[in-house]
């Protein structure tokens, strides 16, 4: 019996619907929980959700990237700087020490 599974790239863009043999063929990069899909290849971004019923949704890369300069801009006027993935802080450390540094001020 095959199964159907959306597969992502290494950045966890959407890339397809694959058709398996069976679920040992599943790999890290596949959402068995996604089954059908008609989003275009190559332009939406799995954004992992544990509260969403399929545990994330696909979101527009081009307004993912819209809502990071956004926020870059904000931190740049705030005089604050940006979240720099493999600096030794994850993004949930970086946003908690934003927070607290806001709070300071008041």
């Amino acid at each position: 019996m095959t199964i159907k599974a959306a597969r992502l790239d290494a950045q966890g863009v959407y890339q397809g619907i694959d058709e398996l043999a069976d679920a040992s063929a599943l790999t890290p990069l596949h959402l068995p929980q996604i089954e059908v899909c008609d989003l275009a290849p190559g332009l939406y971004r799995w954004v992992p959700d544990a509260a969403a019923e399929k545990g994330g949704a696909f979101w527009p890369i081009a307004y993912l990237e819209f809502l990071a300069r956004a926020q870059a801009e904000a931190d740049a006027e705030r005089g604050r700087p940006k979240f720099q993935p493999g600096k030794g802080q994850s993004r949930r450390e970086f946003e908690a020490e934003r927070r607290a540094q806001e709070d300071e001020e008041g």
